[in-house]
């Protein structure tokens, strides 16, 4: 669940809450953010299509860059998936 907290014409940003095994919809980023997790956060993104899997590892009280999807990856979507047992949050800070 996605909730908008502030955006203006230089970021977007929000919080989002994802329970455990709920995947999110598949989507892609294709811009640069901060990603700080309100909880710690271990998750697992899976690339449409390929059958490729990353696994993630957010922890509380830090925050991290994150670039966006290459230009040659347009195409792959991706879904996050929560495989703990407990609600994760993070807020995101999106580069316009």
């Amino acid at each position: 669940m996605r909730y908008p907290i502030l955006e203006n014409d230089k970021v977007k940003i929000w919080r989002t809450v994802i329970s455990p095994n709920d995947p999110l919809s598949l989507h892609r980023h294709d811009k640069q953010r901060v990603v700080v997790p309100l909880t710690d956060t271990k998750l697992k993104k899976i690339i449409d299509g390929s059958g490729r899997t990353e696994e993630l590892e957010f922890k509380f009280r830090n925050a991290y860059w994150v670039e966006a999807d290459p230009p040659s990856e347009l195409h792959e979507l991706h879904s996050d998936v929560n495989e703990s047992d407990a609600d994760m949050e993070v807020i995101v800070i999106e580069f316009k």
